[in-house]
């Protein structure tokens, strides 16, 4: 400025000193002020730009602030009945502790317990355990003794059947080889028992139906036609007189059946 008063005071200008027209001096003027006022517009624009930007995080800012202002608000809240609660139970604290107290001694004196029995029960079972397996050794010696001796005792049991059977043969072979009048003797006697049974069998009849026919005749017949009377069969079993049998056992079954008891 000092330096335009100057040259206008001195009758020139700072145009005249660059060599330059007014004309070209205005549009460079005019060029500069566009270029200035392009720049103050963009400058504007971000600014504008930015304050959206400021105002929206701002407006998230104070949603956060109130959501924390409402998550303190519900922890005051929390915390002061945390305080009324503590006043409430601390009075109780001191019982809760005497039975927390008692409940650790009665645990530990259960715990004690159990395991003194435990181990009284695991010594009782490995006495007895140790007893039953000394009774089983000798149980098992007993059994192998056993053994041994039936081997031996049975070999000579089947030796002596073997000879009773062998004698037991001879006696039947010789009984089969008897005198014929012996065998005509029992065929006699079987006879006349046989004689004797159909007697009585024929006895028993007749009584039998004399007992109907006196019952016919009394009006005890639910028939009452005295023709069934003789056509009534009187049915008594009639003595089946067989000549005994006997087979006599074989050596090897008697010794299998030995052998498997």
């Amino acid at each position: 400025m000092e330096y335009r008063m100057n040259g206008m005071n001195t009758g020139s200008s700072e145009s005249d000193f660059w060599g330059e027209t007014p004309a070209s001096s205005d549009h460079s003027r005019e060029t500069q002020d566009l270029n200035q006022h392009d720049a103050l517009r963009k400058r504007l624009t971000a600014m504008e730009l930015t304050n959206r930007t400021l105002n929206q995080s701002l407006l998230a800012k104070q949603y956060e602030i109130r959501q924390l202002q409402s998550q303190i608000e519900e922890l005051k809240r929390l915390y002061n009945d945390s305080i009324s609660a503590k006043r409430e139970y601390d009075k109780y604290l001191d019982t809760v502790g005497e039975v927390y107290s008692l409940a650790c001694e009665s645990a530990d004196s259960i715990v004690q317990r159990a395991e003194q029995n435990a181990r009284t029960i695991i010594a009782n079972l490995e006495a007895k355990i140790s007893r039953e397996r000394e009774e089983a050794e000798k149980s098992q010696m007993f059994v192998r003794e056993m053994r041994e001796g039936l081997v031996h005792s049975l070999s000579d049991l089947i030796h002596n059947l073997q000879n009773a059977y062998r004698e037991a043969d001879s006696f039947y072979a010789a009984l089969e080889a008897a005198p014929h009048s012996f065998y005509d003797a029992q065929q006699l006697a079987l006879a006349d028992i046989k004689n004797q049974s159909n007697g009585y069998y024929e006895r028993s009849r007749a009584i039998v139906g004399g007992a109907l026919q006196s019952q016919e005749r009394r009006g005890f017949s639910t028939s009452g036609d005295p023709a069934k009377i003789e056509n009534t069969a009187v049915t008594i079993p009639s003595p089946d007189i067989t000549q005994p049998q006997y087979s006599a056992p074989q050596p090897e079954m008697v010794a299998a059946d030995v052998a498997a008891q």
